[in-house]
């Protein structure tokens, strides 16, 4: 009986799994002697810590600073067996955490810390600096080509990644990207990390210019991050069909970028390809002095809501199917303010199709060209407010070349004859408008100029008091409408007041003397041709 007890107990331990180990690494370490879970027998290098590691491990990195060499991997060439200084090659359930001032120094350009085909992996704590080196060139046929790298690097199939707490300083290209289509590592999640001096500022071909994080592929989250002075902030991009769905980029803080703060560059490029991007968040971040605040390209289910955008030189939130269809798209809830073109731009592209999009409940102040800019299919514009738009010369309030477009309880207005001459302006082009219930104040030429055809006008009316008592009544319409103008008080028994045409500008101006036994007055406007 004592044998039998014996054997069982045996095959429960083997059963058992092992106990995780915690590894140090520190700057007065020797990976020559080093021993798991002893504080006292350090390793001195990241990678000889990550060599010993199995399933449940933790490497804690000391204060202090790990000098490492980059390495550039081309991208045309095969993968050589050292692809960069710190690498990660199957690995599994394993946690880095670094200390205070725990630096990792990489001289020069290249990819800096490489991981593959990896799941459950937290890196906690890490300082990564470079010396914004600029991106050398390799050569491909005889021409000159870009030789992209990232700091942190994915490759391959990776799930499962949380980047958290790390600062990324003086990436001359990339400071963590999937840089390799397809873009497959997901469940990839990027928080609370700080982002300076970053991109290659010397490559001219957009596509491979760098950025924060880029390579954004599906079940991504980006959130809680500040990027300063770096070429891009967070893209979203691929080269392949592959679909990229379920991504946030939210409640993050870009400041003083080259070119995009947050794009989608979906770069598939072939119509006949079904779009490859879908349900996609970009909300409540912050974005200041930026090209391109936000720029989306083409994607399917797009929410762009909450964020403020300040200072651009080009358009504050860009949605444009440029490089693919682009459909049931929202923007919503965000402040725009300063930009040098338009505030918010929405519409079709380059033979791409926009179908489905909304804009609504937007604050947008002081753009250069048009408040809001659409063309496309099936568009609401709602309740959005746009104050002094145009002092570029291009003065519009809302500039629409569409089809299906509702343009519903806008508020446009302007503080001086030097802003938005036109309030809406219609394109030729535009078809089946529905336009209500707008309030426009102060546009220096017309409040509304209609080129298109078949538009449905329902407005709201401006009022003024003149003289003796005399309320100034004026409906906007398209030029040449004949307006019925009709008042009721408490009783809402509706009473024609006087009927005529609009003028030029598409303005019908009454003159109503209220009698004396009632101070409660309504007015509404029918209008046909």
């Amino acid at each position: 009986m004592k044998k039998y007890i014996a054997f069982i107990s045996w095959l429960v331990l083997l059963a058992l799994p092992a106990a995780a180990s915690t590894l140090y690494v520190s700057t007065d370490g020797d990976d020559n002697t080093a021993q798991p879970d002893d504080p006292n027998l350090p390793f001195l290098t990241l990678q000889a810590a990550l060599d010993q590691t199995s399933d449940g491990d933790t490497v804690r990195v000391a204060s202090g600073t790990y000098p490492v060499t980059p390495v550039i991997v081309p991208w045309y060439e095969p993968l050589p067996d050292k692809m960069a200084p710190i690498q990660m090659i199957r690995k599994s359930n394993i946690t880095i955490e670094g200390e205070e001032d725990a630096l990792i120094q990489a001289p020069g350009a290249g990819d800096v810390f490489v991981m593959q085909n990896c799941t459950n992996i937290v890196i906690h704590g890490l300082n990564f600096e470079s010396d914004h080196s600029p991106v050398p060139d390799g050569e491909v046929n005889g021409s000159p080509t870009p030789l992209i790298h990232s700091m942190i690097l994915l490759r391959n199939f990776n799930d499962g990644i949380d980047i958290s707490d790390c600062r990324f300083t003086g990436f001359g290209n990339h400071a963590i990207s999937h840089l390799w289509s397809p873009k497959t590592s997901q469940r990839v999640t990027v928080t609370n990390c700080s982002f300076y001096d970053g991109g290659a500022t010397n490559v001219t071909n957009l596509e491979v210019d760098g950025a924060a994080v880029s390579g954004i592929g599906s079940h991504w989250l980006v959130e809680h991050n500040y990027v300063e002075n770096c070429q891009r902030g967070f893209e979203i991009e691929c080269f392949s069909p592959n679909l990229k769905h379920d991504i946030h980029i939210q409640n993050n803080t870009l400041t003083n970028i080259l070119e995009r703060g947050i794009m989608l560059f979906a770069t598939c490029q072939d119509p006949n390809v079904p779009v490859n991007f879908s349900d996609i968040t970009i909300a409540n971040n912050k974005l200041t002095r930026v090209k391109y605040g936000i720029f989306v390209s083409g994607g399917d289910q797009i929410k762009i809501t909450g964020n403020k955008v300040s200072y651009s030189d080009e358009v504050g939130i860009a949605a444009l199917a440029s490089f693919n269809n682009l459909s049931n798209v929202e923007v919503s809830r965000n402040y725009v303010d300063n930009c040098v073109t338009r505030g918010i731009q929405v519409n079709s592209a380059s033979g791409y199709k926009l179908t489905h999009a909304v804009i609504e409940d937007n604050n947008i102040n002081v753009t250069g060209n048009s408040g809001i800019q659409v063309a496309g299919e099936d568009i609401l514009i709602q309740r959005n407010v746009c104050r002094n738009c145009g002092w570029m010369g291009m003065f519009f309030g809302i500039q629409s070349c569409g089809t299906d477009v509702q343009i519903i309880g806008n508020h446009l207005s302007n503080a001086a004859t030097t802003f938005m001459k036109y309030g809406i302006y219609l394109q030729f082009g535009s078809k089946n408008n529905y336009i209500a219930d707008n309030t426009i104040i102060a546009p220096a030429t017309a409040p509304i100029f209609d080129a298109g055809v078949n538009t449905v006008y329902k407005y709201a009316l401006k009022i003024s008091k003149g003289n003796d008592g005399q309320l100034i009544v004026k409906s906007t319409s398209g030029p040449d409408y004949k307006v019925s103008l009709y008042t009721a008080g408490s009783d809402m028994e509706w009473e024609l007041i006087d009927t005529q045409m609009s003028n030029a500008q598409g303005v019908a101006t009454f003159t109503y003397t209220p009698g004396s036994d009632t101070s409660v007055h309504f007015f509404r406007a029918s209008q046909n041709r």
